[in-house]
């Protein structure tokens, strides 16, 4: 199963925040793992080791950002709660870095 919470050590307080995922990939090759840190304004706060990776496709219902379309975010929903982050997303911004 590749699918793992990688969880903040703190909540998120109210108001404006910068919010960072980082992912270094092992390399090697499809499929291999890495490291997922989390930041919160430029702190540290969640970093977890997935050990393997999708070698192909990574989600049938695409990406989304702020909600799910057709697929619970985290099994801590429960069921029959909305998917979505009801505050505003002023910017998203992806980068792949080699």
């Amino acid at each position: 199963m590749y699918l793992k919470a990688v969880v903040s050590t703190e909540k998120l307080s109210t108001g404006k925040h910068s919010i960072k995922s980082v992912f270094k990939y092992d390399g090697g090759g499809l499929g291999k793992g890495g490291t997922i840190t989390h930041n919160i304004d430029d702190k540290k706060t969640g970093e977890e080791r997935i050990e393997s990776t999708p070698p192909y496709v990574y989600s049938l219902d695409g990406m989304d950002c702020g909600m799910d379309e057709f697929s619970t975010v985290s099994d801590a929903y429960q069921k029959g709660e909305a998917n979505h982050f009801n505050g505003v997303i002023d910017k998203v911004e992806i980068n792949h870095l080699d």
